[in-house]
């Protein structure tokens, strides 16, 4: 993740779970290290996102967590090197839920899917929370309606705020392997719109989406035909 001066790394498997990272910082060349002092438990398949000048972490895969999955959260304050625990977003436990700042100026986190604890039918998710640092709390984000998009709960899925507002794309629902439709959430009006579905790339998880400032570019992945792909599209809401 980064903040603007730093990329901080944290968490993950190697060759157990971790809760240690580091910042790297490109106009000193240098590594420090963060602190583990009130740290999330060591964890891997969490989601992360920069906002209030903070860094925060949601869910993840932990032996610490009930069931393995988690559903705590915690923020990083580089400048002072600390750890936060946070209220909890009252969503189900979770690890591979997408982690993305948004709001108009970056002032918000923004957490939604994953897989996680069985609720029926499914392990897959389609809700999500957002954390307003400034305020400390959190709203939820409902699941999108299942007449909106086919299967809307999933994990594997690329998402980025765009256009004031959250979207997510593609990825492994839970009743099929992969997806070749999206929805975008706006927390102003609190409603979904599916992504239209005429022109869009094949269907595909593992891929990777950026938001350039008016478009998003979708690309890679693994697709329908269980290959990897190298093929891409555009978007322009």
């Amino acid at each position: 993740m980064w903040t603007g001066t730093e990329m901080i790394v944290w968490g993950g498997y190697s060759p157990s779970y971790l809760n240690t990272g580091a910042a790297y910082n490109p106009s000193t060349n240098a590594w420090r290290t963060l602190s583990t002092t009130g740290a999330p438990s060591a964890r891997y398949y969490h989601a992360a996102a920069y906002a209030g000048g903070k860094m925060i972490v949601f869910g993840g895969y932990s032996s610490s967590c009930s069931s393995s999955y988690c559903n705590d959260a915690y923020s990083y304050d580089p400048g002072a090197n600390t750890w936060t625990t946070l209220a909890s977003p009252g969503l189900d436990a979770r690890y591979l839920p997408s982690g993305i700042t948004g709001g108009a100026t970056g002032n918000t986190a923004i957490f939604w899917g994953g897989y996680g604890s069985y609720v029926s039918p499914t392990y897959t998710k389609g809700d999500g929370a957002i954390f307003n640092p400034t305020t400390g709390t959190w709203t939820t984000i409902p699941a999108p309606a299942d007449t909106l998009i086919t299967y809307p709960k999933r994990y594997y899925h690329a998402a980025w705020w765009g256009a004031d507002q959250f979207f997510f794309w593609g990825g492994n629902p839970y009743s099929i392997s992969y997806s070749d439709n999206g929805a975008s959430y706006n927390p102003t009006t609190g409603t979904w719109k599916a992504m239209p579905s005429s022109g869009a790339p094949t269907a595909r998880y593992y891929h990777s989406a950026v938001w350039t400032g008016s478009e998003a570019i979708i690309w890679g992945g693994y697709g329908s035909t269980s290959s990897y792909l190298r093929d891409g599209k555009i978007y322009r809401p």
